[in-house]
């Protein structure tokens, strides 16, 4: 079964996702780390986000290797594990403007077929899982809740990840995100055909994934 999560920058994904796998023992790929592992390697590479050529001709040198630990994603980028720093509040603006280029996102998608392929249950998480990367997944959600909620949630992420975190730069960071998210040409976040949308504003955590849970549960029951 693949189930997957689609939903804006803050809006819970990641940790749903990644509960969820963990409580039934599926595989949870986060493909925001792939992006972001892009988006580390033009950094040290000092490729700008715009510049489609160099980011084209990074997409076809670069070796992203992904692994699991207990579940859990880990990511080696040209041999280099990079998984903690990917975390990075530039990183994760970064990786949202290079996930605009369109050879980027081919790699990108290519790369999560390739890795769901390998298992029998995959819980995926990201802005374009069940519109464009499986359109035929068994379960599609898209998640949302207000910008403010997200942004608290980032800061709270990152405070306790022991990061520098600005309230208000991670507000405007989410306000443009979701700009560039939703009017991206190359698939942009939309709620994929047939997604369950479930607002998460007033959710905790342990309701979010008790709501999953269930629904795969009805879906698996059929």
């Amino acid at each position: 079964m693949i189930v997957t999560i689609d939903g804006p920058a803050g809006s819970g994904k990641s940790t749903l996702a990644q509960l969820t796998a963990k409580r039934l023992g599926w595989i949870y790929l986060d493909t925001g780390a792939m992006y972001r592992a892009v988006a580390w390697k033009a950094r040290r590479s000092a490729i700008e986000p715009r510049d489609s050529g160099r980011l084209n001709e990074l997409c076809r040198t670069i070796q992203i290797d992904c692994r699991w630990s207990a579940g859990i994603l880990q990511v080696d980028v040209d041999g280099q594990e990079v998984t903690h720093q990917l975390r990075d509040e530039g990183i994760s603006e970064l990786a949202s403007a290079v996930a605009m280029v369109p050879q980027v996102r081919q790699a990108m998608v290519s790369l999560q077929r390739t890795l769901a392929k390998r298992f029998a249950n995959v819980i995926t998480e990201g802005r374009d899982q069940g519109s464009v990367v499986f359109p035929d997944a068994d379960l599609k959600i898209f998640l949302d809740a207000s910008v403010e909620e997200r942004a608290h949630r980032r800061y709270r992420q990152l405070h306790l990840e022991g990061q520098p975190a600005d309230k208000d730069q991670i507000l405007l960071g989410i306000k443009n995100r979701d700009r560039q998210d939703e009017s991206r040409a190359a698939a942009p976040l939309v709620v994929p055909d047939g997604a369950i949308r479930l607002d998460t504003t007033d959710l905790t955590i342990d309701q979010m994934v008790s709501r999953v849970l269930e629904l795969i549960r009805q879906v698996g029951s059929k």
